[in-house]
Order: structure tokens, then C-alpha cells, then sequence
């Protein structure tokens, strides 16, 4: 990859356009790059990168502030480089995001980033898919483009000078050798898991040891006691003899219990079927006695059947009789109530009448004002014609006055406008001669602003690190605490397993003894004679209980290793987590020696600081945009306020004519409405009309309260009259409705004789609810079903206990009953045999899988083992070099190799040498480096080489580097190389030395470029580029020999 050119715009201190044309340099040579400290000679190689790979080549500057202070808002930021690669020519252009003023108006806009990659053939946009197509057509990355193009300031000092640690990390970084750790990682990763696997293997066999059911004095119970894995051939010896006695006493005791069982049946048959008959001779007797009852409620259920027939003819044949004497009493106190009230509303009419008679009267006499009336009406009526063209002179009248007030108010109006638009002109042409210079300060202190946002973001991060370190440290002694809390619990459940497990085996001679009788042979040893049975103890432990303490043993277990796994988590994170701030607070405190004491306080500083500081800014900023804005406003204003003095001063003008125009109209208006006026009797033709309208409404009001005077008398005299003959017609009715009252009172008493009733009282008590009549009959008909069924039961068990008789079945139960205890016994001893014989077998068969687990695992731990001490170099007596290191090793050897060729050109008599000596084997070595003398034929600590010497050292470290790489990548060729070292610290012989080295680099079709403000260069090196600082930027020449 050949650089062509390079175009920077508004990029780093460049605050314009500039052009960097490599191709006047020619296709091989050296070109100095020089100027003034600060001016941007690193920043042409910046641009290369940032083109490239949308990255700057330092680490201390980063992509968000390659946007150039100096640059005017309307300048955009790129950067473009043209480029050739195995002959083929590339262009490929990148802006930045960045916060830029707008064009138009206040305030900013965020400049969006873009990258374009154009080829001979295709193109290719967006930064991601561009830097992937730019490392795929150079074959290098950034980080291996960086130490093959670009040899910086320090950084092969800091290579030279590192400890092997340090160097391990260098080369993880260049040559990706990250595998080969975390290869290393994997193989600790694996043989913890196995190692956990076999502890777990080991602790499951001495758990299956504690599962063994055996005698106490039995050989199995020593060995299971005794709980060492290394005897599981003997415990799995003695579990098979175990499990082959118990599965013969099982069978044995299966079979007696199996003819027990027939006999039980066939006598438990019997005693079911007698006690059956028997219980037939007990209900028959408790029937009977329910039949007699029966029988005795029959005259009851008699006198109930006669009430019940009385009731209902009461209900149907008298009843409706009652209710229709009811309706004509009722009928009969309505028409002697209604025929009172007429009577009485007659008497209160008749004064009314007399009252409304003298009314009429009195308005017979009004209707003569009424004529009085009629001949004013006439005469105003008359004048109404000549009211309207008074209402026209009135209305012309009030339109000029209205028209005189609005000239007058405009007239005052623009005045007071055109007085304070004056004032205001003047006040805004002042302030704006004070904002003249705002749009510099604001970009000013946007720029300073973006500067404390950057570290203030690093401090963040640092904060926030701290923070989460702080928490899981917690986290991590809660969790050392919970452990410990843990294990105690473990140790414990454990503790109350195996003291439960001794207690149930002890328990097991006396639950057996429990159930011995004499005569009878022992299970255990057979004999017929036990003159000392064993006792059951006082803290027995059931099987059930054993099992109990075993699961809650196992839970605690199992929390345990939880919290373990926890716990090794944590401390995981915590040292990542400690190193990651370390890093990060070093960027942001990188002259301080930093401790964790020290860093807090730092921290708590920066956060009051940068507090301060951002309120400063943004109030500062805050006040700056206001100004912005304000000026933008004051500007139109200026010109609105001009325009508007220019017209009001002529409107002001045009209105003052209007208004002199209406005075004299409505002078000769008013003269002509009182000639008018005075000829007329009201003011105006409302006023008249009002007054006609009074009059007319009089007359009416004559006319309209003489017609309702007439009107009431005359009704009030009809309702008299037709009530007289309201009244002989209720009386009538009254008269009538009594002789149906007396026809249903003897309609009454018909039905109550009919029916059987001797009274009123009679038939009151015999009329009883509806309700009441259905529950009497509810319960006659229940004993008629009750005495049927009671029957048919005694008819039945008659019939199945005929020809029988009861049974005495004392003696068939105690027979029952002793072959149940018997049956029992020898389910509960076959019982305690099987559960030995199962528990045994079972145990048998986990503990033939777990051995064979335990035999995998170990196998596979032990090739693990050896081969993470290998690639970890933790092999006894051996150097301490990783399968990473050992990697390294060997691309140390070939940059050595390839640094050496340029060391001796430069010095005659030094090489790089890696160090072979071992002090300490528990040290990690074997990328340290030595200084060789070939005169002396001794070697030195490369940190005790001179200055000078530890400048070329350097530069023969970082061109061989550069060889290895560029050899490693698959021959990729970059033509162009920047070279950024102090050559300050050489001598004429070492310069002419280091030159021609460098020189030889530039052989063949490549060209170096060397970043240097060193004056004997200028004078060696022809080809220059000189970078020079001014106020409104930097900028650039070019001297090339070349034309």
C-alpha cells in the first residue's frame, strides 16, 4: 500500500484545505517532515489512519477530536486519501460526526460521519463496511498496519524497555496470541471441573458407604464405618454375600406369609357371613317397633283428615261469599263520602256568585275610558311618518361622530407608535454594536466545553468502575460470610446424619427383639432360647427419620458448592474488574502513581471540579446563546423597525386630513336634525311607538278583564245549577248500594249454613292459608308412606332370616384376630429383611457406576493435569514459559533476527539478544532482552544502554517488528513509512548511522517519511515538508527535488 495523496480539511489544527501530494517525492526515498511543536506533523500520519481506518494513530487521540478549532462553520471536516495497492488505485474519503453552527438561524446541528471507498470496479460506503474492505484489500488491520507504517513516538522505546509481562502483552496485541492464553484458560477451566468431579466421585462413594445396611458386629459394617474408598473391593465382596442371605430369608418369609393369608380368608369368610344373620335380627326388631309407633298415630292422622276437609270447604264455598260482602260495603262508603263533598262544594259557591256579579259590574263602567284612548292613538299615529327621516339624520349623525373618535384615537395611536418606534430603533442599534463578536466566543467555548465533556466521560467510566468494584468487593465478603455460614450448616446436617445413621443400626437388634416370642426361633441367629433380648433404645431413629437426615445433609451440601462457585466468581470479577480501572484511571491520571486510597481521592476531586466546571461552561454557553440569539433577533428588528417609522409617519399624515374632512360634515348634520326635531311630540319614533303601544295595551286590558269578570259568573252559575242534579242522582246510588250490601250479607250466611257452619266463629276457625292446608296434607300423606314402607321392609327380612337363628361369633373373631397379629409379624420382619436386601442392592449398583465414574474422571484429570502444568509452565524444575510465551518466544527470535541486521549497521558491534539466564523459576521469563558486546563478548540489561544506543536500539527493535509483521501478513507490502523517534539524542556519526539504515528501508519502490524538527536532518534530507503554525490554522509546504 502506497500512499498518493493526502487531502486534510478542517482536520486537527488544519483549519482549511490542505493537499499533501506524496507523489512528488517519487516512487522511493526519504522525505523529512518538520515544522513547529504542535503544528501537526503526527497529524498527516493521523489523517492516513483515519482514512484508512477511521482511527488516529495515537492513543490519545481519538476520533472526536479531529474536528479543527480553527475551522469556520460552514468548512466541512474530511479527510481523503488516494492510494495504490498491487497497481490498482483507490480512493477513500471519511467525515467525522461533529457539532457545527447552523448556516441559517441559532444554534448548532450535529454534522452526521460517512466513509466512501471507490475502486476501479465497485463502491463501497458506511465506516464499518468500509474498514473491512480496506483490510481486506491491504491485508492488515489497524494495530499490525500501526507498527508496519508507523513508528511512533515512544513506542518502541516502551517495547525495548518492558519487562516479559509487558512484552506478552505487546505481542498479544500485534501478533494475536490471544488463542494461545485463552488455550491456557481452557486447560485450568477443565482441570478444575475434573478435579471438582473427582472430589464429587469420592465424596459419593463414602456417602453410599453410609447407605449400607449390616449387622453391627458384621464385617460389612466395620468396612462401611470405616468409610476409605481404597477397600471398595472388600465392601463390594461382603455387599454380594449380604444381598445373597437376605434374598433367600426373603423368599422364606414371603411363602409363610402367603399361607397365612389362605387361612385368614377362609375364616374370615365365615365370621363375616354369621355376623350378617345377626345384624338381620337386630333391624327386624328396631322395624317393629317403628311399625307399633305407626300404628299408634292413626287417630291423630284421623282428626288431621276431618280438619283438613273442613278447611277446604271454607276456602271454596265460603270464602267467595265473604269477599263479595266486602266489595259492597266498600262500594256502599264510597257513594256517601262522594255524595257529602258535592253537597258541600254547593254551599261554598253560592257566596262566590254573589262576589262575581258585583265584579261585572264594576267592569261595565270602565269600557267608557276606553274611547278616550282610541283618539290619542289616532293622533300620534299620525306623526310617525315624519320620525323617519329624523332616525336618518340621527344615524348619519352618530356614524360621523364614530368616524371623528376612530380618526382621532388612530390619529393619537400612530403618534404614541411612531414615537416609541424611534426610541426602540435607537436602543437596538446599540445593542447590536455590543454582540458584534459573539459568534466567536460561543464557538470558543463550545470548543473548550467538548474538551471537559471528553474527560469528563473518562471520568465517568473511572467512577463508574469504582463504583461496581466497590459493590461486588461487597458482594464478595457477604458471600465469604455466607460460605463460611454454609459449611457450618453442612457440618452440622452432616454431623446429625451420621449420628443418626449410628442410632438407627443400633435400634435395629431391639425392633427385631420387639417382636420374639418364646418358642419361636431368632431371624438373626436362629436359636429357640433368648434369655436377654435386646432393648429398644431411648433415642431410636426410624428409617424414615435416616432418610431425612440424609436428603437435608445432601441440600446443605449442594448449597454449599453453590455458594463456592459464588464466591469464586466474584473473586474472578474482582481482580477484572480492579485491573480494567487501574487501565482506565491511568488514561485519566497518567502522572500520577496511583493507589486505591489516592484514586478516590482524585475521584471525589474531578467530580467537584468537573461539577464546577460544567456549570461554568454551560452557564457561560447558556448566556452566549442567548446573546446569539438576541443579535439574530436584534438584526430583523433594525429592519422592521425602519420600514415601520417610514410608514406610520405617513399614515400619520393621511389621517389627519380624513378627520378634518368629517368634522365639517357632521356640523351641517347636527343643524339639520333640531330643525326637524322641533316639530315633533316625542324625540324619537321609538319613543312614540312606545307610548302608542302603552295605549293600545290599556284598551285591552279594559276589554280583557271585563270578558273574564263575565266569563266567571256565568260558570260559577252553571256549576250550581247542574249540581243539584248531581246530587238526587248520588242518592240514588247510596240507596242502591245498601240493598246490595243486604242481599250479600244473606248470600253470606246461606254459604255458612250449606257448608256446616253454625257461626261466624265456626268458620273462622275452620278457614285456615293455603300454606297451612298443604303441610297437613304433607303429613298425612307422609305416614301412609312411612307405614308402607315400614311394612315391606319386615316383610322382607322375615323372609331372608326364616329358617335361621343368631350366632355366637365371639370365638370366630379371636380366631381372626390372632391370625391378623400374626400376619403382621411376619410382614413387618419380612418388611425389615427386604428394605437391608433393596437399600443393599441398590447401594451395590450406585457404588459399581460411581467406581467406574471415579476411574474415567481420574484418568482424564491426570492427562489434564500434565498437560495444563505444560502449556502453563508450571512443570517442577522446569523455566516458566506458557504455551503463549513459548508462541512468542518464537516471533521474539524472528524480530531479533531481523532487528539485529539493522542494529549492526548501526553500531558495529551490538546486538539484541533474547536472555537465556534463569534466576528464578517461579518467575514468568523468556521475553526478556539483553544487549550483546561483540568486542567485549559480554551482554548488559538492555535498560543500561545509553540514550543514544537506547534510540537505535529502539528503531532496530521497531523496523524488525515491522519486517516480522509485514512477513506475517502474507507478504503485504506498504510502500510508504513514517518514522515519528527523537533523533535529537545522536551524534553526527550515529545520525549519518541511523540515516543510512534508513535509507536502505527506502531502496526498491518504498518511501520513508521521518517526523522530526532535528536541523541537522534538514540538511541531510533534500525532500521536506514543512508544517508551520498561524493564527488561523496550520498549514503546509512541500520542497521536493524531484519537479
Amino acid at each position: 500500500m502506497k500512499p498518493l495523496k493526502l487531502t486534510l480539511s478542517a482536520f486537527g489544527p488544519y483549519a482549511n484545505e490542505v493537499v499533501v501530494d506524496f507523489r512528488k517525492f517519487g516512487d522511493n526515498g526519504i522525505f523529512l517532515v518538520t515544522g513547529d511543536t504542535g503544528a501537526g506533523k503526527t497529524t498527516i500520519f493521523d489523517g492516513v489512519c483515519y482514512a484508512l481506518f477511521g482511527r488516529a494513530s495515537g492513543k490519545e487521540r481519538t476520533v472526536d477530536m479531529v474536528r479543527s478549532d480553527y475551522a469556520s462553520p460552514e468548512t466541512k471536516t474530511f479527510v481523503e486519501l488516494e492510494f495504490l495497492h498491487n497497481d490498482i488505485k483507490y480512493t477513500v474519503r471519511r467525515e467525522p460526526a461533529y457539532m457545527r453552527p447552523k448556516k441559517k438561524g441559532d444554534g448548532f446541528t450535529q454534522e452526521p460521519a460517512s466513509a466512501v471507498l471507490t475502486g476501479p470496479q465497485s463502491t463501497c460506503n458506511g465506516d464499518a463496511n468500509v474498514t473491512a474492505e480496506v483490510v481486506n484489500i491491504i491485508g492488515l488491520d489497524y494495530e499490525r498496519f500501526k507498527y508496519i507504517g508507523m513508528l511512533a513516538q515512544g513506542e518502541f522505546l516502551r517495547l525495548l524497555y518492558a519487562n516479559s509481562n509487558e512484552r506478552a502483552d505487546i505481542f498479544r496485541e500485534i501478533f494475536g496470541t490471544e488463542y494461545f492464553r485463552k488455550t491456557e484458560e481452557i486447560l485450568c477451566t477443565r482441570k478444575g471441573t475434573l478435579k471438582a468431579d473427582l472430589d464429587r466421585c469420592y465424596d459419593g462413594i463414602k456417602q453410599y458407604f453410609g447407605g449400607i445396611i449390616a449387622d453391627e458386629d458384621s464385617k460389612l459394617r466395620e468396612l462401611a464405618e470405616e468409610g476409605n474408598p481404597n477397600r471398595i473391593t472388600e465392601i463390594m465382596s461382603e455387599i454380594y454375600a449380604s444381598i445373597a442371605e437376605d434374598e433367600k430369608l426373603v423368599n422364606s418369609l414371603y411363602a409363610e406369609i402367603e399361607k397365612k393369608r389362605e387361612e385368614y380368608t377362609g375364616i374370615h369368610t365365615e365370621y363375616a357371613a354369621a355376623t350378617e344373620i345377626n345384624n338381620l335380627f337386630e333391624e327386624i326388631a328396631k322395624v317393629q317397633d317403628r311399625l307399633f309407633a305407626l300404628e299408634k298415630k292413626k287417630n291423630d292422622i284421623s282428626a288431621l283428615e276431618k280438619r283438613i276437609s273442613l278447611a277446604e270447604d271454607a276456602i271454596k264455598k265460603v270464602r267467595p261469599a265473604e269477599l263479595l260482602l266486602e266489595r259492597e260495603r266498600e262500594g256502599a262508603r264510597a257513594a256517601e263520602k262522594e255524595l257529602e263533598e258535592l253537597r258541600k262544594s254547593l254551599e261554598e259557591s253560592k257566596p262566590r256568585l254573589e262576589e262575581l256579579s258585583k265584579e261585572l259590574e264594576k267592569c261595565k263602567e270602565r269600557l267608557y275610558r276606553k274611547n278616550e284612548l282610541a283618539s290619542k292613538i289616532a293622533r300620534i299615529k299620525e306623526e310617525l311618518p315624519r320620525y323617519s327621516g329624523l332616525l336618518i339624520l340621527g344615524e348619519e349623525i352618530e356614524k360621523l361622530k364614530l368616524k371623528d373618535r376612530t380618526y382621532e384615537t388612530a390619529e393619537n395611536s400612530l403618534k404614541t407608535e411612531l414615537e416609541e418606534s424611534k426610541n426602540r430603533l435607537a436602543e437596538v442599534k446599540e445593542s447590536l454594536e455590543s454582540l458584534g463578536d459573539i459568534d466567536v466566543r460561543i464557538i470558543t467555548n463550545r470548543n473548550a466545553m467538548e474538551k471537559h465533556r471528553i474527560r469528563a466521560e473518562k471520568y465517568e467510566l473511572v467512577k463508574s468502575i469504582s463504583d461496581e468494584l466497590a459493590v461486588v468487593s461487597t458482594q464478595y465478603k457477604e458471600l465469604n460470610s455466607a460460605y463460611a455460614d454454609k459449611e457450618k450448616e453442612f457440618s452440622d446436617a452432616e454431623d446429625i446424619y451420621k449420628d443418626g445413621e449410628i442410632r438407627f443400626y443400633r435400634s435395629q437388634a431391639g425392633i427385631i427383639a420387639s417382636k420374639i416370642k418364646d418358642g419361636q426361633p431368632c431371624p438373626i441367629c436362629g436359636s429357640y432360647h433368648h434369655p436377654e433380648l435386646a432393648k429398644m433404645p431411648e433415642n431410636a431413629v426410624s428409617e424414615e427419620e435416616l432418610r431425612e437426615f440424609k436428603r437435608i445433609a445432601e441440600e446443605k451440601r449442594a448449597a454449599l458448592q453453590t455458594v463456592s462457585n459464588e464466591l469464586h466468581e466474584k473473586k474472578t470479577a474482582c481482580a477484572a474488574m480492579a485491573q480494567r480501572l487501574n487501565d482506565e484511571a491511568q488514561k485519566l491520571f497518567p502522572t500520577e502513581k496511583l493507589t486505591m486510597e489516592l484514586l478516590l481521592q482524585l475521584l471525589e476531586k474531578e467530580e467537584s471540579e468537573s461539577k464546577k466546571r460544567e456549570q461554568e461552561f454551560a452557564k457561560v454557553q447558556e448566556s452566549y446563546e442567548n446573546d446569539l440569539r438576541l443579535k439574530g433577533s436584534l438584526s430583523e428588528e433594525e429592519k422592521v423597525l425602519v420600514k415601520s417609522v417610514e410608514e406610520l409617519e405617513k399614515r400619520l399624515a393621511e389621517k389627519s386630513s380624513e378627520r378634518t374632512e368629517t368634522t365639517m360634515a357632521l356640523k351641517e348634520k347636527l343643524a339639520s336634525y333640531e330643525n326637524v326635531q322641533s316639530f315633533l311630540s316625542f324625540p324619537t319614533k321609538d319613543e312614540a311607538e312606545k307610548e302608542i303601544a302603552t295605549l293600545e295595551e290599556e284598551c285591552n286590558i279594559v276589554d280583557g278583564i271585563y270578558k273574564k269578570a263575565e266569563n266567571d259568573y256565568l260558570e260559577c252559575k252553571k256549576f250550581i245549577d247542574n249540581g243539584n242534579a248531581v246530587i238526587l242522582d248520588n242518592e240514588k246510588k247510596k240507596s242502591n248500594a245498601k240493598k246490595a250490601c243486604l242481599e250479600a250479607e244473606k248470600k253470606f250466611e246461606e254459604a255458612l249454613a250449606a257448608s256446616g257452619f253454625v257461626n261466624l266463629v265456626a268458620y273462622k276457625e275452620a278457614a285456615v292459608s293455603e300454606e297451612e292446608l298443604a303441610a297437613m296434607k304433607a303429613e298425612v300423606e307422609q305416614h301412609k308412606n312411612d307405614l308402607t314402607a315400614e311394612t315391606a321392609r319386615h316383610s322382607q327380612i322375615s323372609a331372608q332370616i326364616k329358617g335361621k337363628k343368631r350366632t355366637d361369633t365371639k370365638e370366630l373373631q379371636e380366631t381372626v384376630e390372632a391370625l391378623e397379629k400374626e400376619i403382621k409379624a411376619l410382614e413387618e420382619k419380612y418388611q425389615g429383611v427386604n428394605v437391608r436386601y433393596e437399600s443393599n442392592k441398590n447401594i451395590r449398583d450406585a457404588l459399581e457406576k460411581k467406581v467406574a465414574e471415579q476411574r474415567t474422571i481420574e484418568n482424564a484429570y491426570n492427562s489434564i493435569s500434565d498437560l495444563y502444568k505444560t502449556a502453563h509452565g508450571k512443570l517442577d524444575g522446569k523455566q516458566k514459559i506458557s504455551f503463549e510465551q513459548y508462541v512468542q518466544k518464537a516471533y521474539f527470535a524472528q524480530v531479533l533476527e531481523h532487528a539485529n541486521t539493522h542494529m549492526l549497521n548501526m553500531t558495529d558491534r551490538f546486538i539484541l539478544k533474547q536472555s537465556d539466564e534463569v534466576s528464578d523459576l517461579r518467575r514468568n521469563t523468556g521475553l526478556d532482552i539483553s544487549v550483546y558486546d561483540m568486542v567485549t563478548k559480554t551482554s548488559r540489561p538492555v535498560k543500561s544502554v545509553s540514550g543514544g544506543e537506547g534510540f537505535k536500539a529502539s528503531l532496530a527493535l521497531a523496523l524488525g517488528l515491522s519486517d516480522v509483521i509485514r512477513a506475517t501478513s502474507g507478504g503485504t507490502k506498504v510502500e510508504t513509512m513514517f518514522i515519528d523517534e527523537g533523533f535529537g539524542g545522536l551524534d553526527e556519526t550515529s545520525l549519518d548511522q541511523a540515516l543510512d539504515v534508513i535509507c536502505s528501508l527506502a531502496d526498491g519502490n518504498r518511501v520513508v517519511g521521518i517526523i522530526s524538527h532535528v536541523s541537522a536532518l534538514k540538511e541531510r534530507i533534500g525532500n521536506k515538508i514543512y508544517v508551520r503554525n498561524t493564527k488561523k490554522g496550520s498549514c503546509i509546504e512541500i520542497h521536493a527535488l524531484q519537479a
